[in-house]
């Protein structure tokens, strides 16, 4: 887990190597970010750099009804769905969680 954002200039991630990254849920804002690789907050830049290494990700998004009904939500998720290593576990609805028991059913290992 990061406390604390990496040091300017040091080059030094202050994470320990990561195998995966399982973001849940994702807010509207996290996951459009992440989508276009808006990586400004102390969450959403974590994830992007896991993307940008490869390491498999499996983002949770939830929306609620209305923002869900964005256009820039399914855009989105259509981006984030074709990256190989990023797995978008998502519920009935565009809008809906699904079930814990899918979700963790879904990781390796």
């Amino acid at each position: 887990m990061r406390v604390d954002f990496r040091r300017p200039g040091t080059g030094t991630s202050l994470l320990p190597p990561r195998t995966r990254s399982w973001p849940c849920p994702w807010s509207f804002a996290s996951t459009n970010k992440t989508a276009l690789g808006l990586a400004d907050t102390f969450a959403v830049a974590p994830v992007c750099e896991m993307i940008g290494r490869g390491v498999p990700t499996f983002l949770v998004p939830k929306a609620g009804d209305a923002l869900a009904g964005h256009p820039a939500w399914d855009r989105s998720l259509v981006l984030l769905d074709e990256i190989p290593h990023v797995t978008l576990l998502r519920g009935a609805t565009s809008s809906g969680l699904p079930g814990w028991r899918r979700v963790v059913d879904a990781l390796p290992g």
